[in-house]
């Protein structure tokens, strides 16, 4: 069986265009025969993908029993019948799937899909920063990939910034989250009120940085002022207890001794 001449196939090459034999654009054919071909740059075999997702861009092309010319699948024997027909446009243009790794921000925007060689500028979300791997210009390429494009990472902050005699909230904190920070035993948060009782706990942000911001908030030893100080002249008074004051594993509103006082101070 002859399957004739080779036919010409548009951004495609011999792969041995100097061999007068059957592996080269040949003039003819029998059963049997191969021809080897790549596909021009910029363009591929269709369909051809390997198991990394790569595109081919070689094929070869085989005579067969029906006196055409056919391609065999990726994985079967190119002297087999179950041959696929020879097309025309078996060499198709390259184009890349956009890098859509976590936080990358892509630009020109535009469709998932960019043909060979379009350029795209990454960059990383306010909310991520660059890990250090990767690049911030990439390019379509044969592969049909933006080879090593750049990646990203949440931005994350250490618990270096935490305040000394205290303890932040056991877990990963990433930026703009915030983190609620508890004073040691015997300690309370300096100049802070809550419900006329002792703080003992705050927030804390983390930043764009990776750092933990305190806005300056201190942990300091627990001592209870005279109530006429910190509540003023009142008629019926609530006296915080310091001891209670002072440990955290105490109820967090302060024990209260109920008196009778003028509106001009505290009396006993």
């Amino acid at each position: 069986m002859r399957c004739g001449g080779f036919p010409a196939l548009p951004n495609a090459q011999p792969s041995d265009p100097s061999s007068d034999s059957a592996g080269g654009w040949a003039p003819g054919g029998l059963f049997g025969d191969t021809v080897a071909f790549s596909c021009l740059p910029g363009f591929r075999v269709a369909g051809e993908v390997d198991d990394e997702g790569v595109c081919q861009h070689e094929a070869v092309a085989t005579c067969g029993d029906d006196g055409a010319w056919g391609i065999a699948a990726s994985d079967g024997d190119a002297g087999s019948a179950e041959l696929a027909p020879l097309q025309r446009g078996i060499c198709v243009p390259v184009m890349c799937p956009v890098p859509a790794g976590e936080g990358v921000v892509v630009s020109p925007s535009g469709d998932a899909m960019r043909a060979y060689g379009a350029q795209l500028n990454l960059s990383c979300s306010n909310l991520h920063r660059p890990t250090g791997a990767g690049a911030a210009a990439v390019a379509c390429d044969d592969n049909c990939s933006f080879a090593a494009p750049l990646e990203c990472a949440p931005v994350h902050c250490s618990k270096e910034g935490v305040p000394e005699n205290s303890t932040v909230w056991d877990g990963e904190l990433y930026f703009p989250n915030t983190a609620r920070v508890t004073c040691d035993p015997g300690f309370v948060v300096a100049d802070g009120v809550q419900d006329s009782a002792c703080a003992t706990n705050f927030s804390a942000q983390c930043t764009a940085r990776g750092e933990l911001e305190t806005f300056g908030t201190r942990c300091v030893p627990a001592q209870c002022p005279p109530a006429w100080l910190t509540f003023g002249p009142v008629r019926d008074l609530l006296v915080p207890n310091a001891q209670v004051c002072a440990h955290k594993e105490h109820a967090t509103q302060c024990r209260a001794l109920r008196t009778r006082t003028p509106d001009r101070g505290l009396q006993g």
